[in-house]
């Protein structure tokens, strides 16, 4: 069975966007962050949408709280092969302790132009994201 026009789209893009992940991990690696790949990649009963997603983590320890950043990026198969692809950036900065509310807890979230993505590369993205969650959390980076 040949792979529809939306189904061809998205291997596109997420062959793209593996090849992004795998030339940025040596500098996701040295600021600190966990990988995770989250990706519906093949269709099956449970599901009949395809979404590739990578996420990111890191924790300071500061005192008894945990602060914690996480990033996902995502890319779903498209409704409309032919409309540009857009990365989705969701970003959650929170401050805890263990059975608390959080002290800080910053969600943020942006689309970002897949061309942009594949011309800046997603080390400088998955950066800049980390730094600003960073600075409401007050540690470093």
């Amino acid at each position: 069975m040949d792979a529809s026009p939306a189904e061809q789209a998205f291997r596109k893009v997420e062959s793209e966007l593996d090849d992004l992940i795998v030339a940025a991990m040596p500098e996701f690696k040295a600021m600190g962050l966990a990988y995770a790949d989250h990706s519906t990649r093949t269709y099956h009963y449970k599901e009949s949408y395809l979404r590739w997603e990578a996420a990111f983590e890191r924790r300071w320890q500061r005192d008894l709280f945990t602060q914690q950043v996480q990033i996902t990026l995502s890319y779903g198969e498209p409704i409309d092969p032919g409309e540009p692809a857009v990365v989705c950036v969701l970003r959650r900065a929170e401050s805890y302790r263990p059975g608390q509310i959080s002290r800080v807890d910053s969600k943020y979230e942006e689309s970002v132009a897949f061309d942009a993505v594949r011309a800046d590369g997603l080390a400088g993205l998955i950066k800049s994201h980390l730094a600003a969650a960073a600075a409401l959390l007050d540690v470093t980076v």
